[in-house]
């Protein structure tokens, strides 16, 4: 399949890549960045470097090889300079702005590319050998963005030198959890300035004591998604628990690491406590399923301590939905602080954001190429992930209608829809889907130059 670009389409996405010619040392690495986001947007049906240098004419193999893994530019000064542009461009906004964290998988055929190792892998419903990439991505009611990427060491992976030799992981890159490596992504939005109202996540961080801790230490108001086992206490008995008088002790003065089991309160679950609610204080409220199609559900709240085990979290609300009687769907939970100020229905809204993260994972797969990476390195693998989010952004910035309008010129030519899926419906008025279209033609190898078959760096070879 060739990708059809035209000239001034190509000189107006170099001009783009121009303002972040100070991550690459030199010129050839502007236009080897171009080539390689036309491959991205292109419809070739595997985004890879072989195969976008069979189709894009001013390129070859070995320079794309060359600039996404020996050409020394740091994907997370790239990140940096994006995320300044968009924040002076006005795409973020501190009343009505969501951070969404989150997780994807990408699967491989091999286990030798960093961070392989067997996940559960929605995408293809089973376990399977995955790398796990955390995503940190924001979303207002104008638009959504990612704000960057960061794959998941697995603790194997991070002790095992040989294999962190072999797939060039630096040194300083330690085991973290994910939840540990979306704090560090949320750290990277807050210091570049990315205004935001609310965090959001799914259960896989909201049941995490730790992760919540973190974002409570940041200041961080946050409505996450937790499991029918997530840990709450009832105020009033955290109240009386912590009344109780300590029984005598043969060694007094002696402190305690953990508070004496007279003073804990009972642990009820999320579950526990929403099918103690009267069915009459369940309300009817309105929220966007991620196809962004309003539908009706029945919630609750109630004021709650977050808890696990004998620890006692700060206060906040627990929040219960339900589908109607007669409709199908499984009941929710979340858990919201900082957001008192909300009412039930604003909280849910923003618990309800989290589809934009997924939304990204979705299109940057099939449509930018975002988990067909051939290569083993964790420099390989990082560029090209940087790189899906500048092309996401490019698409964004160019599209009227939205905060301010780019310098870079705007004529990369449509394309029609592609085969390999039919879109979600995009969300609501003014929210627009980002990604670019670009023109395809007739199966064919650019006459200038021999189908590229085999790859003269080990980084490039497929797992």
């Amino acid at each position: 399949m060739q990708l059809v670009i035209g000239e001034i389409a190509s000189e107006a996405l170099e001009a783009f890549v121009e303002q972040f010619r100070s991550v690459f040392p030199r010129q050839r690495g502007v236009l080897n960045c171009t080539h390689y986001l036309l491959g991205l947007v292109s419809e070739l049906p595997r985004k890879n470097a072989e195969r976008m240098a069979e189709v894009l004419p001013e390129t070859t193999l070995e320079q794309l090889q060359q600039f996404l893994v020996d050409c020394p530019w740091d994907p997370g000064e790239l990140d940096a300079q994006r995320l300044a542009l968009m924040v002076e461009r006005d795409y973020a906004d501190a009343r009505t702005g969501v951070l969404c964290l989150d997780d994807t998988e990408l699967p491989k055929q091999g286990k030798h590319s960093v961070g392989v190792q067997q996940h559960y892998c929605g995408e293809l419903g089973k376990l399977a050998n995955c790398q796990a990439v955390v995503t940190a991505h924001y979303t207002d009611p104008r638009s959504h963005w990612p704000i960057g990427t960061r794959l998941f060491l697995p603790e194997r992976w991070a002790a095992d030198e040989d294999r962190r030799e072999a797939t060039r992981v630096p040194s300083e890159v330690t085991f973290r959890t994910k939840p540990e490596v979306a704090l560090e992504l949320l750290d990277r939005a807050r210091a570049a300035g990315v205004a935001h109202a609310v965090v959001t996540a799914d259960a896989g961080y909201g049941d995490i004591p730790d992760f919540l801790a973190g974002l409570e230490a940041r200041q961080e108001a946050y409505v996450v998604q937790v499991s029918k086992v997530f840990g709450v206490r009832l105020p009033a008995e955290v109240r009386s628990a912590a009344r109780q008088p300590l029984p005598p002790t043969r060694r007094p003065g002696r402190p305690r690491i953990h508070p004496h089991p007279v003073q804990v309160a009972p642990l009820p679950s999320s579950q526990e406590l929403t099918n103690a609610v009267a069915t009459k204080r369940w309300t009817r409220v309105t929220v966007l399923d991620p196809q962004q199609r309003g539908t009706q559900r029945l919630a609750c709240r109630l004021r709650v301590h977050r808890a696990s085990g004998d620890q006692t979290g700060p206060l906040g609300w627990l929040i219960g939905e339900r589908p109607l009687p007669g409709q199908d769907g499984e009941p929710k939970w979340y858990f919201a602080w900082g957001l008192g100020h909300r009412s039930l229905a604003e909280q849910l809204r923003l618990a309800h954001q989290r589809w934009a993260v997924e939304r990204f994972h979705q299109d940057g797969k099939q449509e930018l190429g975002l988990g067909d990476y051939q290569g083993r390195t964790w420099p390989g693998l990082h560029r090209h992930l940087a790189l899906v989010c500048l092309m996401w952004c490019y698409a964004l910035l160019r599209t009227p209608g939205l905060p301010t309008t780019t310098t870079v010129p705007t004529d990369l030519s449509p394309r029609t829809e592609s085969a390999r899926r039919t879109p979600p419906t995009p969300g609501g008025s003014g929210h627009h889907h980002p990604v670019p279209r670009v023109s395809r033609a007739h199966s064919a190898t650019h006459s200038r130059r021999r189908p590229l078959r085999s790859s003269t760096s080990s980084d490039m070879t497929p797992k």
